[in-house]
């Protein structure tokens, strides 16, 4: 076997490993680690803090360490105050729920399905 055919079978085996993980964590819901980056307190909402597609209301923009990911998440304004740009969050790829905390291992501040303290 040449050199040549070796490297193509080894990178098509990185290809279908990655593959692999990509779908294992996209089925499973996997959560990844996120930093708030941005929020929108006003009644107004909006995307200042980089998101895609306005959301009325409230908001806070979170973004995932892995692949740089960001994600808008409306929340009640009373926990729109209290979230700081910094704060470390869980994301869900799949379903999008987002689970803001005051730092890792840290209190819940709001979770996107659990509400007020309803993090995970």
């Amino acid at each position: 076997m040449n050199v040549g055919m070796a490297s193509l079978r080894i990178g098509l085996g990185l290809i279908v490993a990655l593959g692999a993980v990509v779908g294992i964590v996209y089925a499973t819901d996997y959560g990844v680690q996120a930093t708030v980056v941005g929020k929108d307190c006003g009644s107004s909402g909006g995307s200042s803090g980089g998101g895609i597609f306005p959301v009325s209301g409230p908001s806070v923009t979170v973004k995932t360490k892995m692949a740089g990911l960001r994600h808008t998440q409306s929340l009640p304004a009373e926990q729109c105050g209290i979230v700081q740009v910094g704060n470390f969050v869980i994301y869900h790829i799949r379903s999008g729920r987002t689970s803001l905390y005051q730092s890792e291992g840290g209190t819940c501040i709001y979770d996107s399905v659990g509400g007020v303290n309803g993090c995970p």
